[in-house]
């Protein structure tokens, strides 16, 4: 479920995941949650959902992106102060 002002998801066919990356199915827990500390928009998706979506086997930078890609700083032609989408239960 994406609370307001979160991203939109959109529907495509998932890629391979880049390698050694973890998969949708690696994620810890029942929920997703993305966060940007940059614009503070944030979002808590149901795994099954995304799994029924995307496919269990999308690599987790893959999904993020397609999360993300409504976001202005992701089509950031400057390549500067990009995008800080993130999935916080995985930082170190």
């Amino acid at each position: 479920m994406a609370r307001k002002g979160c991203w939109t998801l959109r529907r495509s066919k998932p890629s391979l995941p880049r390698g050694g990356a973890l998969r949708l199915s690696d994620y810890p827990g029942d929920a997703v949650h993305v966060v940007c500390d940059k614009c503070e928009r944030r979002g808590l998706y149901s795994k099954d959902r995304l799994i029924v979506r995307y496919g269990a086997e999308i690599g987790l930078p893959d999904l993020l992106n397609r999360i993300a890609a409504d976001c202005p700083r992701v089509v950031n032609l400057l390549g500067n102060d990009l995008c800080g989408a993130h999935y916080p239960e995985l930082l170190v």
